[in-house]
């Protein structure tokens, strides 16, 4: 799917437990994420001011791939 499982386990925590859809998701994990998504991402990543964009655009990324790969693998559950 294009996803680590830590990552997997962290959406799945978020979806289930805490109840969250792609729009909170997103909040929490800018919060939780926010200053780091893996160290080659923030090595890659000058430091400037358009870096927090880049790294919320990141995470909006992540989560529509799961929600997506999520609705479309739902019927097998």
């Amino acid at each position: 799917m294009g996803m680590t499982y830590d990552e997997l386990s962290v959406y799945g925590r978020l979806r289930k437990v805490e109840k969250c859809g792609p729009y909170s998701m997103f909040g929490k994990l800018v919060q939780e994420w926010g200053s780091f998504l893996s160290p080659l991402q923030v090595c890659q990543l000058p430091a400037i001011p358009s870096y927090a964009k880049k790294l919320t655009r990141q995470i909006a990324e992540k989560v529509k791939h799961f929600f997506f790969t999520h609705a479309i693998n739902r019927h097998k559950m």
